[in-house]
């Protein structure tokens, strides 16, 4: 089974908690667990905009 990857944060102080990069290696290692095939250019982030 092939997933997308989405690692986004709503605040800086969520930002500051669990960064994009964490999420990521979360997502990644969840994703292997369970067998997902991620296409590496699959990631998409979002974030808190100024």
């Amino acid at each position: 089974m092939r997933a997308i990857l989405l690692a986004r944060v709503s605040s800086r102080e969520q930002q500051e908690g669990m960064s994009i990069p964490a999420q990521e290696r979360r997502l990644r290692e969840y994703a292997e667990r369970k067998g997902l095939v991620v296409d590496p250019t699959s990631l998409r982030y979002y974030g808190i905009v100024d």
